[in-house]
């Protein structure tokens, strides 16, 4: 059996199949659990295809969206540190219109 990743629906977890064999007309798969680093055997037909798909454009403004927030909570926490009463914050991505207000 070719060592591949799959899902376990009875422990609802990833494991990884090293083994089939048949078992009184049931196929069983001994598979190895990440999590609690155990070898365990279920039946073959509880297990599922490990499928990973990666939307790039949706992962890409995922990061995007992380990275901006971290940079404005770092903006933030840099300006009260220094006793600041004010902090500019603009777009990353775009046109920024600066609006000058003097009191």
């Amino acid at each position: 059996m070719d060592d591949n990743w799959q899902y376990s629906t009875t422990y609802n977890s990833p494991c990884k199949a090293i083994d089939r064999q048949i078992l009184w007309d049931q196929t069983i798969c001994r598979i190895w659990l990440s999590d609690s680093d155990s070898v365990v055997k279920v039946p073959c037909d509880s297990l599922q295809p490990l499928k990973i798909e990666i939307d790039r454009d949706k992962e890409l403004s995922r990061i995007l969206y992380i990275f901006s927030a971290a940079k404005i909570a770092q903006a933030v926490e840099n300006s009260s540190v220094r006793n600041e009463q004010q902090v500019l914050i603009c777009c990353l991505i775009g046109d920024c219109i600066v609006l000058s207000f003097l009191g």
